[in-house]
């Protein structure tokens, strides 16, 4: 049946049906008491569940849900179709004032209009009046009264051809009872278009009901994201759209939004024809909440801290009762429809208060003078979640901590909040034990905000928890590309760390610092940083934290240009990674091995290498670690000259690094843009993106990455301009090796030897006075390249880069080198000081060349070469 359609035919008549009819005398043994309908929006599923239980011969039927959300309109709905079928069959009986249960059976008598005998049993007259007749008794409104479970029971067995439906807020809990539950409307995708907001059931009923006095008023493209909000802030709860639909007579949806805030002084509505608990959405929610006992009301109360649900666990803490107390009492409010069970999340099962509740909730707490004292609670238990969910953040246990923070981040988000308002110093303790999650989630932006909020806080900062927090900060900062920032933090805990004593967390301090130093360029210092921590970690038998050092000390000797020593680092730090569990920094050490192998122009095996570590990292839901690895794929699948592959690859990263906002990752991202693009022919769009990569690198304190762009940018310039503009990028770049202590490599010093210029020879570095330099030689640098870039922005060259005749051979570009060498009888150790390479590097380079030249000696391949016509 389609939404506020009529009902099939068959449906109704079989409810009738089941009223257990007999022959029916000429006259109507009821009058018409049922209220007038009005539409009914949404309910379709609901009705028909009511009809079919009728027409199953149920002899009680409730229909349970909060109150406002319509179980008296379902029953008249149901009530009216019944009547059309057999008419003079239901008796409509409002029960809101009768608080006894003994009272029952004179309101049905009222409802009836007849007249009882004094003296004698009301349940056996009234028996007495309906034998015989099939009926459909609504008892509407039956939660407040005394002792109701008792006397429906009775009524069912004293009035067996009567089906009773009944509407309340909780269920009888009879052996009889079939319970419809009513729900809030279905509310509209938060992303939903504006036609498909406008078919959305808690939509519909609020314009319905705006349009019965406003004419024509209807869903919009301009107010239809603001009606979709006002019906999602209020739960999709009707009474509550109805007291909306009161004020969009005089107001936007947009401006009423804004008034929510004051809701239960917004919505009410003084129509006489409502009951007084459904005129304002407070009194509605009071009608509940007084029938609790007062334990519960208390529970009810601080249950009412949780910003987005609780489970039991958490439940049992704030309210500082055992688990089997908690359910009990969760059983209680679940019954009243106070709260509501929303299935399972991370494991455990999940309960919540709809919105207008959990204020009315809040407000009670401030009336009973306990919002601080349950607030407190709530963000002490919050803080010993985060810390211990931190705990096992790096252990095999990854997807279910993660999934147990996704679930808990605005109850943590709320109690952070709580403690900074009122300078509790647990804040520092809240914040440090959401860094990892928060990097892992891509959101080390808003980790930082909180983090440095509490910092600021709690000065000063002196104690384990403040020197916690400086270590979070400064890796969250490490994390974004923001290396002044995180070094300034790093230190501070490393002193901090060493007056308290703590010296695994002072190595914890050391290794990112070694991290900063390294990609400063500054490999001496990053070296003895980070063997000072492996020293600690050794010490301390600390597997994961050995494998972390090994990790740093791998990522040195790459920058070194030692890729086998690397490569050896990297595969013992992926070892005690997976010994211990921790996905992400297994996904880490794969990773950097596939850049070894990059470094040794074997692409086809890096990629290998960095689709696993991907992999893995995507199964965690660790982003940043996932689109680091998706740039390094890419880089490869330039390498091996599938630019099609990489451009797919760039495409989706890109998209990935915007989410996360890492400087670092970004300037990747632009620097593999710029290989695509160089792949393709296209040198001017090359240049762009090599420029933006090399001006990220350069602002985020990347120093190494900045001279390898600034290197590509020469060799880029000088083949399509060539001039006094390739001098300046190569002094910079010559800047930057003098202060990291590294030398040219590859086409770059070849290029560098047909300078003759002043501007690349370099004094004895002093480390900081070149990092100074390099920095203010940037700015204008880029100016200059950014004109380039523009003139030229759509010129190509006439053959891609691999037009070596070398490569057409199946050799990489590494082999290439190699093979020129060769012929120009070098020796393995010549050919690794050319190339910066181990010797053993370059002797498998050489095989690798031997063997695909087809030739089994060195002096064959300049032979091999000519006879192919191939230029050395």
């Amino acid at each position: 049946m389609a939404m506020g359609g009529q009902p099939e035919r068959g449906s109704v008549s079989a409810a009738a049906a089941g009223l257990r009819a007999v022959p029916r005398p000429p006259h109507v043994p009821f009058p018409e008491t049922l209220p007038s309908r009005t539409p009914l929006v949404g309910r379709d599923a609901d009705v028909e569940r009511a009809l079919a239980a009728i027409g199953d011969e149920s002899s009680l039927i409730t229909a349970v849900g909060p109150g406002g959300v319509g179980k008296t309109r379902l029953a008249i709905e149901v009530g009216h179709r019944v009547w059309a079928e057999a008419p003079g069959s239901v008796l409509f009986v409002p029960l809101t004032f009768v608080t006894e249960a003994g009272r029952v059976p004179d309101a049905v008598t009222a409802a009836a209009g007849w007249d009882l005998t004094d003296g004698a049993s009301a349940i056996g007259q009234i028996a007495d009046r309906l034998r015989g007749w099939a009926t459909l008794l609504v008892l509407d409104n039956c939660e407040q009264i005394e002792a109701f479970d008792e006397l429906a029971a009775e009524l069912a067995a004293a009035w067996p051809t009567t089906t009773m439906l009944v509407t309340s807020r909780r269920p009888l809990n009879l052996t009889v009872e079939r319970v419809v539950a009513v729900e809030p409307l279905a509310l509209p995708r938060p992303d939903a278009s504006w036609r498909e907001i406008a078919t959305s059931p808690a939509v519909v009923a609020i314009v319905n009901t705006v349009a019965r006095r406003v004419p024509g008023y209807a869903v919009t493209r301009d107010n239809a994201h603001a009606l979709g909000e006002l019906c999602a802030r209020l739960d999709g709860l009707p009474l509550a759209l109805e007291l909306a639909a009161a004020r969009l007579h005089h107001i936007t949806p947009a401006e009423l939004l804004e008034l929510l805030d004051q809701r239960f002084d917004v919505l009410h509505d003084g129509a006489s024809d409502r009951t007084p608990h459904h005129r304002r959405l407070w009194a509605a929610i009071d009608w509940s909440y007084q029938l609790l006992p007062p334990d519960a009301q208390r529970q009810f109360r601080h249950l009412a801290t949780f910003a987005d649900g609780f489970t039991l666990d958490a439940a049992s803490q704030v309210l500082a009762i055992d688990r089997v107390a908690a359910l009990d009492g969760i059983g209680v409010l679940t019954g009243h429809h106070l709260v509501r069970p929303v299935g399972e999340r991370a494991g455990a099962s999940r309960f919540e208060m709809l919105e207008s509740i959990r204020e009315f909730a809040r407000a009670e707490l401030d009336t009973n003078g306990e919002l601080d004292s349950v607030h407190a609670a709530h963000a002490a238990w919050a803080t010993e979640t985060a810390q211990q969910l931190h705990r096992r953040i790096n252990t095999s246990d990854l997807d279910q901590v993660l999934a147990a923070f996704d679930a808990e981040r605005e109850n943590f988000r709320s109690a952070l909040r709580w403690q900074l308002d009122h300078g509790d110093r647990g804040a520092l303790r809240l914040a440090h034990g959401h860094w990892v999650y928060w990097h892992i989630r891509g959101a080390a932006r808003e980790g930082l905000s909180w983090v440095h909020a509490a910092l600021d806080a709690a000065e000063p900062a002196t104690d384990q928890a403040a020197a916690n927090a400086l270590l979070a900060a400064g890796n969250l900062h490490d994390s974004l590309g923001e290396m002044r920032s995180a070094r300034d933090l790093l230190e501070r805990a490393a002193m901090a760390f060493e007056r308290l004593g703590d010296h695994p967390r002072v190595a914890a301090a050391w290794h990112t610092l070694a991290a900063i130093a390294r990609e400063s360029g500054d490999l001496d210092r990053a070296a003895q940083l980070q063997r000072d921590a492996l020293a600690i970690y050794l010490d301390t038998d600390a597997v994961r934290d050995q494998a972390i050092a090994l990790n740093g000390l791998g990522v040195i000797s790459y920058r070194r240009g030692d890729a086998d020593e690397s490569r050896a680092h990297f595969l013992r730090a992926a070892e005690l990674f997976e010994s211990c569990g921790d996905q992400i920094g297994l996904a880490h050490a794969l990773d950097r091995v596939g850049l070894t192998h990059q470094r040794t122009d074997d692409p086809a095996a890096a990629l290998n290498w960095h689709h696993r570590a991907q992999a893995i990292a995507e199964r965690a839901g660790d982003a940043p670690t996932a689109a680091n690895a998706m740039v390094n794929a890419g880089e490869a699948l330039v390498a091996a000259g599938d630019v099609d592959a990489a451009a797919a690859t760039l495409a989706q990263v890109a998209h990935l690094a915007a989410e996360i906002g890492d400087a670092r990752i970004a300037a990747h991202v632009k620097q593999l843009a710029g290989g695509v693009a160089d792949r393709r022919g296209e040198i001017g769009a090359a240049i762009g993106e090599h420029l933006a990569a090399f001006s990220g690198f350069a602002r985020a304190g990347y120093t190494l990455e900045a001279v390898e762009a600034a290197e590509r940018l020469a060799l880029l310039v000088d083949e399509l301009v060539g001039g006094e503009l390739v001098t300046e990028c190569l002094a910079v770049a010559a800047t930057g090796r003098a202060a990291t202590r590294t030398t040219w490599s590859g086409e770059v010093a070849a290029l560098a030897d047909s300078i003759d210029s002043a501007a690349l020879r370099v004094p004895e570095p002093d480390f900081e006075q070149q990092l100074v330099r390099m920095t203010a030689a940037a700015p204008v640098l880029t100016s200059k390249l950014r004109a380039v870039a523009l003139e030229h922005g759509a010129a190509r060259r006439t053959s891609a880069p691999s037009a070596d005749p070398l490569l057409a051979l199946g050799l990489t570009r590494r082999e290439a080198e190699v093979a020129r060498l060769v012929t120009d009888r070098r020796t393995d150790q010549e050919i690794a000081d050319e190339l910066f390479v181990a010797a053993r590097t370059a002797s498998t380079h050489v095989s690798a060349v031997l063997r695909k030249l087809g030739v089994t000696s060195r002096r064959q391949v300049a032979t091999r070469l000519a006879e192919l016509g191939i230029q050395t």
